[in-house]
């Protein structure tokens, strides 16, 4: 009888730190499963960003090159540095289907980690870049206005992938996730 008594207790006590310990597991594994999903949308969306950054510069520095080798003609430039203007096209040309390139394929993976309105949002503003590079390759005056709503579509992009991070931006305090409070 002497023994159920020591016996009893120590079996309900080690129940007791298994049951805990499994509840620790579980609970750190859920968190884990959240913070790796956190990542991976913070990681698709920077690459997202910055890819439609990139993408709106490269747009930016073609449309400069066209304008160049025109530019040097008609200002009596030598034919080294009108040839060289052309080359520059080439270069920025290769940069822009470089860019436009890791757009695509990053709002492709973006299709795995964020939500569809977000998605469809990156999909938009990429085929807003392709409409005012094709603006500026026509010599539309308005392709820089065009770019310009480009880059307000980036911003509330922005906006709307720190909402769904779960970012918000307080006036004077740097950015943090809401439940880190």
């Amino acid at each position: 009888m002497h023994l159920v008594e020591l016996v009893v207790p120590g079996i309900i006590g080690a129940g007791l730190a298994l049951f805990g310990v499994w509840l620790t597991n579980k609970h750190n594994a859920a968190e884990n499963r959240a913070n790796r999903s956190f990542a991976l949308k913070r990681d698709v969306l920077t690459r997202v960003t910055q890819s439609l950054v990139q993408t709106i510069h490269a747009v930016e520095v073609l449309s400069n090159a066209r304008t160049t080798p025109e530019y040097l003609e008609n200002s009596g430039a030598t034919a080294a540095e009108t040839e060289q203007a052309v080359e520059d096209i080439e270069k920025a040309w290769a940069e822009f289907r470089l860019r436009r390139t890791e757009l695509t394929q990053n709002i492709a993976t973006a299709s795995l980690a964020v939500s569809d309105d977000l998605w469809k949002s990156a999909q938009a503003i990429a085929q807003s870049i392709e409409d005012a590079n094709l603006e500026a390759y026509n010599r539309n005056s308005g392709w820089t206005s065009r770019l310009e709503g480009v880059q307000h579509q980036v911003t509330e992009f922005t906006q709307e992938a720190r909402k769904e991070l779960g970012i918000v931006r307080i006036a004077g305090t740097p950015n943090r996730r809401e439940n880190d409070h």
